[in-house]
C-alpha cells in the first residue's frame, strides 16, 4: 500500500514538475543564465535507482525521481523569472521578436541619450529670454539718448521759419561809364563812385536749409563832392556825374543756411534794385546781381547776431536834368545847334559859354533817355534776428 501511495505521488508531482517545466523552458531561452536546465538531465541516473518502473506507471517514474532536484531548483529560479517578466510580456513570438525587442531597447537606450543635452536646450532657450527680460531695462536707458536727440533737434530748429532782423552797414559802389553824342563827337562820362549808408530790414521766409530772403532798404549815398552836378572837361571830353544820392529799394535772395547747433552759415543768389534820387539828375536806378554770404549765429533763445555780405555786379542808370538855358546862348550868338563846332566856336564867345554849351548839350543829351554804365559793388551789413 505505502508503496501504490508513493508512487500516486509520485505521478502527481512528476506532472506538476512537467507542468512547470514546460512553462518555464521559454523563460530560459529569453535569459542566458536560464540554460541550467541540463543539470536535470542528469535525472536518468537516478531513475537506475528505482526498480518500481516495471509497474504501469513506470512511464511516469523517471520524472518521479527528477522531483527532488528539479521541486528544489525552482524556487531560486523563480524569483529571476518574475523579474524579468515584466519586460519579457510576448513569450510566445519568435527569436525576431526579441531581436526585435532588443533593438526597441536600443532604440530607447537611442532616444534617452539625447535627453541629456536638456540643460544645454535649457542654456539656447535662455538667451531669447534673456533680450526680452534686458530689452525693458535698455529702453529706458535709450530713452535719454532719444531725449537728447529731439533736444538736439530742438536746438537745430531754433531758426524759425518767419523771422526779421533790422541791419545796418555800409555799401560801395564804383564808377559806371557811359558815352553821350555831343556836337557830331562822343564824349566819356562816369557816375562818380559813391559810399553809402544803409538801413535794412530783413525778412526771413522758410528758416534754416533752403529759405527766401526779401530785404527792403535804404542808402544815403555821395560822391564826397560838394556838388550835385554834371562836370565835363571840353577838351577832354570827358565829365562825370556827381552829388548826393538817396537810393530807395529792395534786395531779394535765395538762400540756403546748413545748421550746426546755434551756428547757421548761408550762401546765396539774389538781386538789389534800387531807385536813386538826386538833384543832379532827374532820376536814376542800381539794377545788380548779388551774392549774399553770411552766417546767424544764435546767443539766446530767440534772438541771434546776423552778419552778411554781398557781392554786386550790375548797372547804373541815369536820366540826365537839363540846368543850363541853351536857348539864350544860341540867340545870343545866332548858333544853329546841328551846325555848331565846338573846335571851332563863333567869335567873341568866352570859355565860360563854351563849356556852358557843352555842358548844356550833354545834360540835353541825358535827359532823352536814361543811360546806363557797368561796375561792381558790395555791401557788408550786421544786425540782429528775432525770433
Amino acid at each position: 500500500m505505502l508503496v501504490v501511495v508513493a508512487l500516486g505521488l509520485v505521478v502527481f508531482s512528476s506532472r506538476a514538475v512537467a507542468q512547470e517545466g514546460g512553462e518555464e523552458a521559454p523563460t530560459t531561452e529569453d535569459t542566458p543564465p536560464a540554460e541550467e536546465p541540463p543539470p536535470a538531465e542528469e535525472a536518468p541516473p537516478a531513475e537506475e535507482a528505482q526498480p518500481a518502473e516495471e509497474a504501469p506507471a513506470t512511464e511516469e517514474e523517471p520524472p518521479v525521481e527528477e522531483e527532488p532536484p528539479l521541486a528544489e531548483e525552482p524556487p531560486p529560479e523563480e524569483p529571476p523569472v518574475e523579474e524579468e517578466e515584466p519586460p519579457v510580456e510576448d513569450p510566445p513570438l519568435s527569436e525576431a521578436a526579441i531581436l526585435a525587442a532588443e533593438r526597441a531597447a536600443r532604440a530607447n537606450a537611442a532616444a534617452a541619450a539625447p535627453s541629456v543635452p536638456p540643460p544645454y536646450v535649457e542654456q539656447q532657450a535662455v538667451p531669447p529670454e534673456e533680450p526680452a527680460a534686458i530689452d525693458p531695462p535698455k529702453k529706458p536707458a535709450a530713452m535719454p539718448d532719444e531725449e537728447e536727440g529731439k533736444e538736439k533737434e530742438e536746438e537745430e530748429d531754433i531758426f524759425s521759419w518767419f523771422s526779421v532782423a533790422p541791419q545796418v552797414g555800409f555799401a560801395y559802389f564804383p564808377e559806371s561809364k557811359f558815352t553821350v553824342e555831343q556836337y557830331g563827337r562822343t564824349v566819356n562820362l562816369t557816375v562818380k563812385s559813391r559810399k553809402a549808408f544803409v538801413g535794412k530790414i530783413h525778412l526771413d521766409l522758410g528758416g534754416d536749409g533752403i529759405a527766401l530772403e526779401i530785404s527792403p532798404f535804404l542808402a544815403l549815398e555821395s560822391d564826397g563832392s560838394d556838388f550835385s552836378k554834371l562836370s565835363v572837361n571840353p577838351v577832354a571830353a570827358t565829365g562825370g556825374v556827381g552829388g548826393d544820392f538817396i537810393a530807395v529799394g529792395g534786395q531779394l535772395s535765395l538762400v540756403y543756411r546748413f545748421g550746426s547747433g546755434p551756428f547757421f552759415p548761408h550762401l546765396g543768389l539774389g538781386f538789389h534794385g534800387a531807385y536813386l534820387i538826386s538833384d543832379a539828375i532827374e532820376y536814376g536806378a542800381e539794377l545788380y546781381g548779388r551774392i549774399p554770404l553770411g552766417f546767424t549765429w544764435y546767443f539766446a533763445e530767440h534772438a541771434a547776431l546776423v552778419m552778411e555780405i554781398g557781392f554786386l555786379y550790375g548797372v547804373t542808370g541815369i536820366k540826365g536834368k537839363v540846368t543850363i538855358d541853351m536857348n539864350s546862348i544860341y540867340e545870343d550868338y545866332d548858333i544853329d545847334p546841328d551846325d555848331f563846332d565846338p573846335d571851332n566856336p563863333p567869335a567873341g564867345m568866352s570859355e565860360t559859354e563854351l563849356d556852358a554849351m557843352l555842358q548844356g548839350q550833354i545834360e540835353k543829351e541825358l535827359n532823352k533817355a536814361v543811360k546806363f554804365g557797368k561796375g561792381f559793388g558790395f555791401d557788408a551789413l550786421i544786425g540782429i534776428r528775432f525770433p
